[in-house]
């Protein structure tokens, strides 16, 4: 039993046989009190459990592709959440993430991509959602200022670690069997590729393609994280087979920050999908390979 409150039921008692305002006012500066001290314990208790923290992100040095070293960031920011412990309001919880679709795909390439540029010509045949591998990816094509360039996104899981070892020289091996088959504008380094291991455990691999004979490259990165999860981006200096650009847009230290961020998943807020669905109408369409079933193609 508190003090105050013993306090308020003898001075309640001593008044019982006066006029019931003296009562009253007693009754309410018991009730005052009470919520006083409930006002102190919430403060107290709030201010034990508030905090803030602030994660900063490191950087590492890597070389520039194959020559100069330059900055490279370790992976995109954290978020620190804070909480206010029992006595705060409860967070409203999001709703179920969905599987990602190729439109869902296809907003997070719009969402991380900057303004100005419009897709154009989705390739159908060599985009997909997920299926039975896992997988999903999208191939379409860019315009921003100038004729389109293509962009790709593959997503994939279960990725072997004995890939990841050695993706860079699978890379190599691969792009010196082809070679260079057409020009290569001036100043533009040679295929070959760099990876390096983050902060957190994945492996960020950055590459650029052999030409085709009418001088078309890629700039490919690809971010393997540790739960055996594939993230690649492609960029081209034009459509396949033919360049319109000298290199590929924005350049490959973009696309090596773009490639990190955590809104590439297989499952993907609702949200996304919807806006997804709605983008994915207003992109013109390549028609489907006479040599492709309709099935193969995505409507």
């Amino acid at each position: 039993m508190e003090i105050e409150d013993g306090l308020g039921r003898l001075l309640a008692d001593g008044v019982s046989g006066l006029r019931p305002p003296v009562g009253e006012m007693v009754r309410e500066a018991g009730r005052i009190g009470r919520r006083r001290r409930r006002v102190r314990r919430l403060v107290t208790g709030g201010a034990a459990v508030l905090a803030v923290a602030v994660v900063a992100a490191g950087s590492a040095v890597w070389p520039d592709r194959w020559g100069a070293p330059r900055s490279v960031a370790a992976g995109p920011p954290s978020v620190a959440t804070v909480s206010g412990g029992p006595s705060g309001s409860p967070a409203a919880a999001d709703p179920p993430r969905v599987d990602a679709t190729w439109p869902a795909v296809l907003q997070v390439l719009s969402d991380l991509l900057p303004p100005g540029g419009r897709f154009v010509e989705l390739d159908p045949y060599a985009t997909y959602a997920a299926n039975v591998d896992r997988a999903a990816g999208v191939v379409v094509g860019y315009e921003r200022n100038s004729a389109p360039v293509s962009l790709s996104v593959r997503m994939l899981r279960n990725v072997d670690p004995a890939v990841v070892a050695r993706a860079c020289a699978a890379f190599g091996e691969e792009e010196q069997r082809r070679k260079d088959w057409g020009p290569r504008g001036a100043g533009v380094e040679g295929a070959g590729c760099r990876t390096r291991l983050l902060a957190d455990g994945s492996t960020l691999l950055s590459g650029v393609t052999h030409t085709t004979v009418g001088g078309f490259f890629e700039d490919v990165v690809r971010l393997y994280r540790p739960n055996g999860e594939l993230v690649e981006l492609r960029a081209g200096n034009g459509v396949v087979g033919d360049a319109v650009v000298p290199r590929p847009p924005f350049g490959p230290v973009w696309w090596e920050e773009a490639v990190q961020r955590p809104e590439w998943a297989f499952r993907v807020p609702p949200s996304t999908a919807a806006a997804g669905d709605r983008l994915a109408v207003t992109v013109s369409r390549q028609p489907c390979p006479d040599t492709a079933p309709a099935s193969s193609c995505v409507q």
